[in-house]
Order: structure tokens, then C-alpha cells, then sequence
């Protein structure tokens, strides 16, 4: 087990939470209301700042019908171990690197997936496409542009016995395709320090020390750069005769789309801060509103009667059976996949982004064959123990059975993961025994096991549809995004980009916002300097006078 022996009693997470927590408490037992009036500024700085979604009733509605609401958010940030995400900050561009070498090698991806495609149909198409457009350019893969905006999601390992603040961050998944909400993740950072703003009366003393306790987020920004870098290098390597047409980002959409603000301040900042437009279609738009060029150049027509050329395909849709429900879908993906523009992702990375390729790369031989041997380890540090679900891989079926006859007699301590991404697909407890004992040797295949991450339970404040918030215990995942401009020779750009802290219930198995599992957070880390603690120490005893 990569789990670290523990050394300590004290959990700092919970007593820094449990004191913010308290701190309110004590305010609001003044008789003001004091929780209800933070939750109402906390609401009005989110629907201001356009941190909104769409309810999942309302997304199909047409013009005014449909009703916008807060993203779901907690009312002050939680307490995250500062050790554990400044490692992972330094770690992301290690992982960029790792995820392009791993998604260039065409002889691994294959190997690696064999018997996930023999039992999955969904992986076994997108290796069909990936199949088809190699063979017509036996180099798009190896050599090729391609960006990645990737988010390496962590829980933070925190048995009995463990000080928070030393809890280990073990990987949950890497995200190759629609690393979603980084705007959103963005402004609720900038509300948590509206919050406490207020709550400090804006003390500069007290404001200075909490500054070192909520890193920047700065995903926003990052992001969006990342896109503009994507384009700019696409127009270094135009074709003579595509020279004069005006370049655009598109943005392949699920329709329809809850988490439509998001993307649209994407979309904004795009065009505020690099002067490029994005656009906005469906798969099914993509069929019959653009048109691949003998010269491999993806062209469409804009509101206007402006054709421009697409420099760059962005998927926030196309990582589910779902999104595919004819074959006129899955003729668009690979319309877009044979053009000349640069994706995000293309094939190669979305299918190196699959579970069955993360358990593969999992062990400490596979990354040593794409890092050197520290960064290796370190990389190997970050992830939890996963188990392939192939017999083939397995030195006996014996071998095979001990693995499910161990999940199955201690179903706690695993997850049983299918090869799907957006949240609400995996498997746990009771859940977890039916599915093993049920599925069949090849259907297995489509899956992996990982050991469960038991992360420590915080006390937190969740914004309601009510007047007051709700109080809760919660465990939070930690997404790192980073950002991967190469084309195999080398790094155009490689870096973090900010975070997405989630926060669910702890009786929760899931934390996806879009699944409806979660809320967004912003990390506050620990454990806190004295002149912090002093202040929430002198904010409670306001409260109480």
C-alpha cells in the first residue's frame, strides 16, 4: 500500500472548521441573524460574478422560461493540508508531461485497452476512431499540436490516528476531457475572501495573515491563456490558402447544458482578453455546420455570412455513450478529429485519460518508462492502489479470484470504476458486491478496482434554498488543473492552472457539482498561523459579549 503509517492524534482540519463554525454560531446566537444575512451576500456576490447554473428541469426550456440559480457553493472555504497542496501545485507539470508521453505512444494505449475494448463498446469506438485517423496519418499522434487542459483530482487520505494537516492527497482520477468549472471554482474563491472580508471588518493586519492561507486561484486566467496559446500556435502553421480566414475556437456542447455559465465566461474572457471568438455547437451541429476542406482545414459560417476556420476544437461534451446517440455523432467526432485544428482533447488523450489506463500507469515500472525515477516516485506517492479486472493479466485465475473475493468480503475498503467519466458511475459497498458477483469474466474487463480513499469528515456551511445555510459534515476532493501545449518535440506551454475544490456530504460516495453530488469550495489552508487563530478567537468573542 502506498498509504503512509501515521503519527499524530490532533485533527487540525476539523478544529480549524469546527472554530469558523463556531465563531458564526456565536454571532448569530446575538439575535441578528448574522448566518442568514452571510448567506444572502455570499448568493448576491455569486449571481453577480455570473457563478450560476441551470436546474436540471430548466435546461431544456426556450429564451426567459429558463430559471438560473447559484452554483451550489459552501459559505466559507474548508480547511485543506497546505503540505499536501503545495506538493501537488509543484507535481502538475510533471503530470502534464506524463499524460502527453503516455497519450503519444500508440503501442501502449493499444496494449493497454486490449481487453477493455473487447468488453467496453463505448472505449472500443473511441479506439476505432483513433484507429482510423492514424492509419490516414501514421504521425498525428506521435508528432502532432495538441492542447491539454487537464484537472488531477485528490482526496486526502486521513485515517484515525492522523493529524489533517499530514492526511496524504491520493489521486481519484485524471481528467483528460471537459475539465469543467474552473470559472466557477474561480469566483467562489473570490467570494470565500469577500466573506471573511466581512467578517473581519476588512482588519489589513487580519486580512494580510489570512491572505497566506487562501492561495490564489488563478484557473480563470490560466485556462483561458491556455486556449489563446492553442490558437495562436495553430496560426504559425496555417495553410497559404487558409491564410485570410478569421480563426475561431469551437466548442463541442452537450445540448442541453446545465453548466452553461461556465463555459460563457470562458467564452468572454476569450474574446475581452485575446480578441478571439469562440463558438458554441452540438455534434450534430458540427455535421452540418462545417465543412472539412481538402486541405484539412475545418471551416464553418458565422452569424453574418463570415467564414472562418477553426483553429481549435474544445470538448466539453463527447465523454459519454450519451453524447453519441446515432451514428451521425460519432461521424462529427471524427470529422472534427481528421481536421487540421488543434484539440483538446484529441483521441489519444481522451482514451489515455480512461481508468483502465490509469490503473495500468499506476505502477512504479510503467512511470519510469516516461519519467525519471524522482519524479516517478513522486508521481507514485499520489496514487492509491488500483487492480486491473482482467484474469488475462493475472498470473493464475487463482490469483484473479483472490483480488474480487477481497473486495467482496471487505467492500468498504474499495471502488469498482467502469471506463465512464461525468460523475454517479461508480460502484461502492453493497453496490459494489452485487456488481462483481454478478458481471462475467469479459464484462469485468471493462472495469477496474481501487483501494477507497477514507478522507476526515469536516464540519462545514452549505449555501440553501432556505434562509440560513445548512450546517454539515462534508469531505472535499482537490482538483489541480493544468495546462499542456506540445506537439512531441517538446512544451509550448506547460504549467498548473489554479484548482477546483469540491465539498460533498460525507454520507456522499460522489462529489461531482454537475451530477448534483457536490458543492464548489475554495481550500483554506493549514494548519494556521497564530495572528489567524488569534482573530477567529477575538471574532467569537464578539459573538458572545
Amino acid at each position: 500500500s502506498h498509504v503512509a503509517r501515521t503519527r499524530h492524534t490532533h485533527s487540525t482540519g476539523m478544529a480549524v472548521a469546527a472554530g469558523m463554525r463556531d465563531c458564526l454560531g456565536a454571532l448569530d446566537s446575538h439575535g441578528i441573524s448574522f448566518l442568514t444575512q452571510l448567506q444572502q451576500e455570499g448568493l448576491d456576490y455569486l449571481a453577480s460574478h455570473s457563478a450560476m447554473i441551470i436546474g436540471r428541469d430548466d435546461q431544456p426550456l426556450p429564451g426567459r422560461t429558463r430559471k438560473f440559480i447559484t452554483a451550489p457553493a459552501t459559505l466559507l472555504p474548508t480547511p485543506t493540508p497546505r503540505k499536501a497542496y503545495e506538493m501537488l501545485v509543484r507535481l502538475q507539470p510533471t503530470v502534464n508531461i506524463l499524460i502527453d508521453r503516455i497519450a503519444r505512444d500508440h503501442d501502449f494505449l493499444v496494449e493497454s485497452l486490449r481487453g477493455t475494448v473487447a468488453a467496453d463498446p463505448f472505449t472500443a469506438r473511441l479506439m476505432l476512431l483513433y484507429n482510423t485517423v492514424r492509419d490516414a496519418n501514421p504521425n498525428i499522434y506521435s508528432e502532432g499540436l495538441t492542447l491539454a487542459l487537464l484537472r488531477n483530482d485528490f482526496m486526502f487520505h486521513c485515517p484515525p490516528g492522523t493529524d489533517f494537516a499530514d492526511a496524504q492527497p491520493l489521486q481519484v482520477e485524471i481528467n483528460t476531457i471537459s475539465s469543467s468549472f474552473g470559472m466557477l471554482s474561480n469566483e467562489v474563491a473570490n467570494m470565500h475572501r469577500h466573506i471573511l472580508s466581512l467578517l473581519f471588518n476588512q482588519n489589513t493586519r487580519t486580512a494580510y495573515e489570512l491572505a497566506a492561507h487562501l492561495p490564489h486561484n488563478e484557473s480563470r486566467k490560466k485556462l483561458v491563456a491556455g486556449l489563446a496559446a492553442a490558437v495562436h500556435a495553430y496560426r504559425a502553421t496555417i495553410k497559404p490558402e487558409a491564410t485570410n480566414l478569421p480563426c475561431v475556437v469551437l466548442m463541442v456542447v452537450q445540448q442541453p447544458e446545465g453548466n452553461l455559465f461556465d463555459q460563457r465566461l470562458l467564452e468572454g474572457d476569450l474574446l475581452a482578453l485575446h480578441d478571439i471568438r469562440l463558438i458554441r455547437m452540438t455534434l450534430q451541429d458540427v455535421s452540418t455546420r462545417t465543412v472539412l476542406e481538402p486541405n484539412g482545414v475545418l471551416t464553418t459560417t458565422l452569424l453574418g455570412g463570415v467564414v472562418a476556420q477553426v483553429a481549435l476544437v474544445y470538448y466539453r461534451a463527447g465523454y459519454t455513450p450519451n453524447d453519441f446517440p446515432t451514428e451521425q455523432h460519432w461521424d462529427a467526432r471524427l470529422k472534427l478529429e481528421k481536421s487540421a485544428a488543434v484539440k483538446c482533447p484529441n483521441l489519444a488523450y481522451q482514451l489515455a485519460g480512461t481508468k483502465k489506463v490509469q490503473q495500468v500507469f499506476s505502477k512504479l515500472s510503467v512511470l519510469k518508462r516516461y519519467l525519471n525515477d524522482s519524479d516517478a516516485t513522486l508521481v507514485f506517492n499520489t496514487l492509491a492502489n488500483l487492480y486491473s479486472l482482467d484474469v488475462a493479466e493475472y498470473p493464475s485465475e487463482a490469483a484473479f479470484r483472490a483480488v474480487i473475493d477481497k473486495a467482496v468480503a471487505n467492500p468498504g475498503d474499495y471502488v469498482l470504476k467502469p471506463q465512464r467519466e461525468g460523475g454517479g458511475n461508480n460502484f461502492f459497498d453493497e453496490e459494489l458486491v452485487e456488481k462483481l458477483s454478478s458481471l462475467t469474466p469479459e464484462e469485468l474487463k471493462g472495469y477496474i478496482l481501487m483501494d477507497r480513499i477514507k478522507p476526515a469528515s469536516l464540519p462545514a456551511l452549505l449555501t440553501t434554498t432556505q434562509a440560513a445555510p445548512e450546517e454539515a459534515q462534508v469531505t472535499t476532493e482537490l482538483g489541480i488543473y493544468g495546462v499542456y501545449l506540445g506537439d512531441g518535440r517538446g512544451a509550448r506551454v506547460n504549467e498548473a492552472a489554479g484548482f477546483l475544490l469540491r465539498t460533498k456530504l460525507a454520507k456522499s460516495h460522489e462529489t461531482g457539482v454537475a451530477a448534483g453530488f457536490g458543492a464548489i469550495d475554495s481550500p483554506l489552508l493549514v494548519p494556521l498561523q497564530p495572528e489567524f487563530t488569534n482573530a477567529l478567537r477575538e471574532l467569537a468573542g464578539r459573538g458572545k459579549m
